[in-house]
């Protein structure tokens, strides 16, 4: 298992180590995407998600299980908008808002609670002004409307501008930076990963509750594109301390650990329970042949129940592994972000070595172990075998 060098936007004056990354909020390659939830037409592969296919008539979401309880905040998000047609439809969206759900509204419920910020790729209103990335804030009860000014902000649209993110040939980029102490809400972008930013939107009284969760949606009407989700890294800015719900087991590695250490435990408990075959013959006396069928189908049982067994730990042992290797790469990520400031425009090969060295090292213990205890299964088995043929033989 190799640690991946990802490509990152320069995070302007935010010093790293004053605004950590937050891992239980943001993703990288390569996917396995703990504490996210899929939905519609979404899904992974190893170094993107597709919330929706080049194909008519899709939606698709990606949601954070995490409420997040950060005071101040700053989200960057890299997709890629691309599809086979000369024209697009219908748009890709980033969203913070109170429930995660799908709907009309480029793929979410159109009366939303929050912030969301839609790349709109399809000129319903023929001004000549999309692809383009709205700022829409909503309270639930406003509506938003297609044949809007968007020169002239109003409705749910509160700010945006022009955003040629479709068909670039890479990555495209949005920065949004909220201040609750301000009320300032700041959106920044790059649509051809040039690596500089270019503000987008400068937003004033825009108060966002706590508690809401992060999430992404795209849908296709009767033209279509790939909506690819590369990354998402979420920041604190409000100082060093979090609050306890970062803490919480199910969204922490030691959370995660202990799961795969009770699950070994429970694997171990059955393996020590499983019956062990016994005979009363001596080696010189013919056992009755009713006592041979019983013996031979009590073996085949053990056999049968072994086969099922070492299956079944194939199976556990393949999908903590895989779940593993993810926060093992979270967390070499961590550290090697937190040790820089501001965040490199690319992860160092020397820290992505050693990073390798480390979750390779954990992930093939893991597997060493597997391989061990189907050793010792296989060989008792055969053992047991053997002993019963010499005594029916």
């Amino acid at each position: 298992m190799a640690f991946i060098c990802i490509n990152f936007h320069e995070v302007g004056a935010v010093d790293s180590k004053r605004a950590p990354i937050i891992l239980q909020h943001s993703f990288q390659t390569p996917f396995t995407v703990p504490n996210w939830i899929f939905q519609g037409s979404a899904y992974f592969r190893d170094h993107y998600i597709r919330l929706t296919p080049d194909r008519q008539s899709r939606i698709g979401g990606l949601w954070n299980a995490m409420p997040v309880q950060l005071e101040s905040w700053e989200a960057v998000v890299e997709f890629k908008i691309h599809g086979q047609g000369r024209s697009g439809a219908d748009g890709f969206a980033f969203w913070y808002v109170k429930e995660k759900s799908l709907g009309s509204l480029f793929g979410v419920d159109p009366s939303f609670e929050g912030l969301g910020l839609v790349v709109d790729t399809y000129d319903n209103d023929g001004s000549g002004l999309h692809p383009r990335l709205m700022v829409l804030i909503s309270d639930g009860e406003t509506e938003f409307a297609h044949n809007h000014n968007h020169e002239h902000a109003e409705g749910m649209e509160r700010g945006g501008c022009a955003f040629p993110a479709r068909q670039t040939g890479t990555t495209s980029f949005m920065k949004v930076t909220y201040q609750r102490g301000e009320k300032r809400l700041l959106v920044d972008v790059d649509h051809n990963d040039s690596g500089t930013w270019k503000s987008c939107a400068n937003i004033e009284n825009v108060d966002l509750p706590l508690g809401y969760f992060f999430g992404f949606t795209a849908a296709t009407g009767q033209l279509a594109d790939n909506h690819d989700l590369h990354s998402f890294y979420v920041t604190n800015l409000a100082g060093p301390d979090l609050p306890e719900i970062y803490n919480a087991e199910q969204y922490t590695l030691n959370g995660f650990q202990h799961t795969i250490e009770k699950r070994m435990s429970e694997l171990q408990q059955h393996l020590n329970a499983q019956p062990k075959p016994t005979t009363t013959q001596h080696a010189d006396q013919a056992p009755p042949v009713a006592n041979t069928q019983a013996a031979t189908a009590e073996l085949d049982g053990h056999v049968t129940q072994l086969q099922t067994l070492i299956a079944n730990v194939q199976k556990e042992f393949r999908a903590e592994v895989t779940a593993l290797r993810t926060k093992l790469e979270q967390v070499s990520f961590a550290v090697a972000a937190a040790g820089s400031a501001p965040i490199p425009t690319s992860v160092p090969t020397t820290s992505s070595s050693s990073s390798s060295s480390s979750s390779s090292f954990l992930s093939w213990s893991i597997v060493f172990l597997l391989i061990l205890i189907l050793i010792v299964l296989i060989r008792f088995q055969y053992q047991t075998k053997k002993e019963l043929d010499k005594k029916l033989f």
